[in-house]
């Protein structure tokens, strides 16, 4: 890796891994630059890299997955959940926002999976955490 390490996930064969290609830049907490690649470790071969689009500076990665077809996923600390389509281009599409979404400021979804039509995720308050 090309810089410290973030977050790992896995899916059947495949491996994705952040790290920090520089430091945060900005003011506190700082625009997160963010690198990924992910592995196909049955084949032993890199099957992708490039940036993480956090979209804005105060955006941190909070969840990092994979689909339940494969796609890789993240989702950042204002809830906005990307998924990186090959259709596009290998472009980050926007499926999910729990600011759109949620019904009260006191309201946290917590991510645990998703397809390509449905998005898993546990609600609580938002200060609490799943048990």
């Amino acid at each position: 890796l090309e810089g410290p390490p973030v977050a790992l996930a896995g899916h059947e064969h495949l491996l994705a891994c952040v790290w920090r290609s520089a430091p945060a830049s900005g003011p506190a907490p700082g625009f997160q630059h963010l690198s990924y690649a992910v592995w196909d470790v049955e084949d032993r071969k890199e099957v992708m890299r490039g940036q993480l689009p956090l979209g804005s500076v105060s955006s941190t990665l909070a969840w990092i997955g994979f689909s339940e077809e494969g796609l890789l996923a993240i989702g950042d600390s204002r809830g906005v959940i990307q998924v990186r389509m090959e259709d596009f281009g290998g472009a980050w599409v926007p499926v999910f926002s729990t600011e759109r979404e949620r019904r009260s400021l006191n309201e946290k979804h917590w991510v645990v999976g998703l397809n390509l039509e449905n998005l898993f995720c546990i609600l609580t308050d938002a200060n609490a955490h799943p048990q």
